[in-house]
């Protein structure tokens, strides 16, 4: 599976507790249904999972368009942290939060 692509749930438009689908239908506005793999929310960060590396860019370059906003989207997680001995630690944990998958 291609590395999926990041989204912090601070940057989306407030007022709407936004689900997996709505995520993943603004993806597929984007870049098309048939790319967008699935959405995956742990903690303050949304990852959303695509189907391929020319996905993945055409996402990164588009970004997200959510209630008329545009929203970035990030290559790399940017809630890392490094560590003492400089390896990357990850801030969110994968431990009980499921992945949907856009169907």
């Amino acid at each position: 599976m291609t590395q999926p692509v990041f989204v912090l749930a601070r940057n989306l438009p407030d007022g709407v507790n936004y689900t997996n689908y709505d995520i993943c239908l603004a993806a597929s506005k984007s870049i098309g249904r048939q790319e967008v793999g699935g959405a995956q929310r742990i903690n303050s960060l949304w990852r959303i999972y695509v189907n391929g590396p020319k996905a993945r860019i055409k996402l990164l370059s588009k970004g997200l368009t959510i209630n008329g906003i545009n929203i970035e989207v990030s290559s790399q997680n940017p809630l890392l942290l490094r560590g003492s001995d400089g390896e990357e630690v990850p801030t969110t944990s994968d431990i009980g939060h499921t992945y949907i998958r856009c169907e």
